[in-house]
């Protein structure tokens, strides 16, 4: 799966999904970068975004790629505007299968 990815780093003290603290203000890259959850250029972003149609369905090691990343801090935004809400909750479910998906108010 392609995932479009934003900026560089986030403002202090925040850390990458590298896990390297940030002690500056980085510029935000205004250009979408396109990475897939195999690629290792990944862990340079610290913001992913999902969009597209229909069935999100990851293979076994965009599982473990996609925990990994969330795990290290790296953040995932799933947009829904087109009928992703089922397959993106049976999916993230196995990303993290003992944690419940909870809405953020």
């Amino acid at each position: 799966m392609t995932v479009a990815a934003i900026g560089t780093q986030s403002v202090e003290p925040a850390e990458s999904a590298r896990g390297h603290s940030s002690a500056h203000v980085a510029p935000v890259d205004k250009t979408e970068a396109r990475v897939t959850l195999s690629d290792d250029k990944l862990w340079d972003y610290p913001f992913i975004h999902v969009t597209g149609h229909g069935n999100i369905k990851f293979s076994d090691s965009e599982i473990v790629r996609l925990r990994e990343y969330l795990q290290r801090g790296g953040f995932l935004h799933v947009d829904d505007n087109y009928g992703l809400d089922s397959s993106f909750r049976r999916e993230i479910k196995r990303v993290f299968p003992d944690r419940p998906l909870v809405d953020v108010r």
